[in-house]
């Protein structure tokens, strides 16, 4: 994430980290320690103008200029190759063959399925 930085990491290991300790009732840490680096955490990301109320909000934001960054800075011809070749990829893997409990195996792709429904337990 583009947004994302080691200060942000560190703030935020902090204030997990004092959770933690707070949890697990070490006399080194209280829920205002806590409180205190969740405040120092969420000031840093105001400063990045981040809803914590609202992430996908800014989260879609982020995906949404991260991926035009990303395709903006693309300069040579084997990377935007890569690139066209998965997105327009539109051939999916099959399932393989099967071994059945005769040794044999399935010849197709519904073959393969009830082979599956009928050895699997499902729950229920």
């Amino acid at each position: 994430l583009r947004w994302w930085n080691r200060s942000l990491e560190g703030l935020r290991q902090s204030a997990r980290r004092t959770l933690n300790r707070v949890v697990k009732g070490r006399a080194d840490a209280s829920w205002d320690d806590y409180r205190a680096a969740r405040r120092v955490f969420k000031k840093e990301l105001q400063k990045l103008n981040i809803d914590l109320l609202f992430p996908t909000t800014w989260l879609r934001r982020s995906k949404r200029s991260g991926w035009r960054a990303y395709c903006s800075e693309l300069e040579s011809l084997p990377e935007t190759a890569r690139l066209m070749k998965i997105l327009s990829c539109e051939k999916r893997e099959n399932i393989g063959s099967l071994k059945k409990a005769d040794g044999t195996w399935t010849t197709s792709s519904e073959e393969c399925l009830e082979l599956l429904v009928e050895t699997t337990h499902f729950a229920g």
